[in-house]
């Protein structure tokens, strides 16, 4: 990993614990939940082991761009959960493309991969370019089905919610900012998660397979949930 990225991902990190404290030391639970959770993203993945034949390296070594990829896009989130969400007008937008893109990336990668090592599998670039986006946009969906969740349940108990949900208006927005980030992805051809999907192509494909049905059943868990409160 070159110096340059070393030390973003550094002062990165040095960021993210920072909200840790700051969000604790005012006792903002959600923007803690949000700091804690978006720290391990940015953690774990990079220091986990990416193994290549013989080798087995971390990811920090053998994508570094992709770990500062992963921080960035949790620090700019979890700063947004102490007002930037609410009174900065493009936050939001920019969260939302930073996030997609990530996803994207990882979707992308993953088809690239099943392309080259699976046995049976076969796609030609429109087909490449389509299925990124629309599991992009499928998963964006089960994410917007979550904060609409958190905030009900909030309600239902009293409490802050962990994520907030600002109306079918900021949903389409989110939607489209998700698309513009798979769009990107696919027109810049990145391929910055390949090295680690490579490394077992078809538990890749198995993961985002089973995380597309999780992610579809629990729209319908909570769709059904929010119609039973009605």
């Amino acid at each position: 990993m070159t110096q340059p990225l070393v030390a973003t991902y550094a002062v990165l990190l040095v960021c993210l614990l920072a909200t840790i404290a700051v969000a604790a030391g005012i006792g903002n639970v959600p923007a803690l939940v949000n700091a804690l959770v978006a720290t391990g993203a940015a953690v774990l993945p990079t220091f986990g082991p990416v193994v290549g034949g013989a080798a087995t390296v971390p990811v920090l070594d053998a994508a570094p761009l992709l770990s500062v990829w992963l921080a960035t896009a949790g620090l700019v989130h979890t700063v947004g959960m102490f007002g930037p969400y609410d009174w900065v007008w493009w936050w939001d937008h920019v969260t939302h493309t930073l996030s997609a893109t990530l996803l994207a990336a990882l979707v992308y990668a993953t088809f690239l991969a099943a392309d080259r090592h699976v046995a049976g599998i076969g796609f030609d670039a429109p087909t490449l370019a389509a299925g990124t986006i629309l599991v992009t946009l499928a998963l964006g969906v089960v994410w917007e089905f979550l904060e609409l969740w958190t905030r009900e349940l909030g309600k239902a108990r009293g409490v802050d919610p962990i994520l907030e949900y600002y109306g079918l208006d900021d949903t389409v927005y989110d939607l489209a900012f998700d698309v513009l980030g798979a769009v990107i992805v696919v027109g810049l051809d990145v391929r910055i998660f390949l090295v680690v999907v490579e490394a077992d192509p078809e538990l890749a494909a198995s993961v985002l397979g089973a995380s597309i049905v999780v992610g579809f059943l629990a729209v319908v868990t909570i769709a059904a949930w929010l119609e039973r409160r009605r």
